[in-house]
This record gives structure tokens, sequence and C-alpha cells, in this order.
């Protein structure tokens, strides 16, 4: 998951790079080419961390506690 979430990371850090000094319409192009590259990375780092979420609840939620706020 911290692998995943660095990768977007570096990705995200590169696209504000290339952003500096462009035109708006270059930036419009520019940031719907990373949201569709990246879409895919994106959305396996949700379920990543909705599984993580759903065993911490697993493991810790009994019937006097909940921890519905994780």
């Amino acid at each position: 998951l911290k692998e995943k979430q660095k990768e977007l990371h570096t990705a995200r850090k590169d696209l504000h790079e290339n952003l500096k000094g462009k035109s708006k319409e270059d930036r419009e192009a520019l940031i719907a080419t990373f949201k569709e590259a990246n879409k895919a990375k994106h959305q396996e780092i949700k379920a990543k961390a909705k599984e993580v979420k759903e065993e911490i609840r697993a493991l810790v939620e009994t019937e006097s506690t909940r921890t519905s706020d994780l």
C-alpha cells in the first residue's frame, strides 16, 4: 500500500513540475492525461485501504464497542 502511494506521489510531483509555466489549455490537457494514466493506481490504493480498514474493524470491533469512524 505504501509503495503504491509513493508511486502516485511521485507521479503528482512530476505533473506539478510539468505544469509550471504552461498555458491554461496545456495545463488542462496535462491534468486530464494524468488522471487517465493514474486512475488504476488510485483505485487500487482505495481498494487496499478499504481492505485494511475492514481487517482492523474485524479484529477490534465487538458488540460493546464500535469503530465506525476508522
